[in-house]
């Protein structure tokens, strides 16, 4: 007698492959996530960066300020003239935006990266940055 249709042996080595396959591929599926999301932070650090610029250019000085609540919509997206659009949240801290701190004729606008946010981004009077761990930055200074 001749069956047509699969035995209980076959889906199982069929579904076997599936999850092996499956296994595979995920962690590689995250990583991949987490290095757009590190392209995505530089790229827009660079444009905070321009825009801080930019405010000084127009203002005179740097926005004077250590990591205010809401800075970009303060001093770059109420600037007059207009610097940018809309403020920039860093995709690793939940809709948070970028972390920035000025000391008087330099500043640093950072990301807190991939990790736990636990690592420690130190920043002299003199512009040096000293980055422990995986923050992204930016800065006018030395360092980053």
């Amino acid at each position: 007698m001749n069956k047509k249709g699969f035995t209980i042996l076959e889906i199982i080595v069929v579904v076997s492959v599936i999850a092996i396959l499956l296994g595979v591929a995920l962690p590689r599926l995250k990583g991949m996530q987490e290095e757009a999301k590190i392209t995505q932070v530089k790229s827009e650090l660079k444009t905070l960066q321009a825009a801080v610029e930019a405010y000084k250019i127009h203002q005179g000085s740097y926005p004077n300020v250590d990591n205010p609540p809401d800075w970009e919509t303060s001093y770059l997206i109420t600037a007059t003239p207009k610097i940018i659009d809309s403020e920039l949240l860093d995709p690793f801290t939940q809709g948070a935006e970028y972390r920035y701190v000025n000391h008087g004729n330099y500043y640093v606008i950072w990301s807190v990266g991939a990790g736990d946010g636990s690592s420690t981004l130190l920043f002299s009077n003199d512009g040096a940055v000293t980055n422990a761990g995986d923050n992204i930055c930016v800065t006018n200074g030395s360092g980053c």
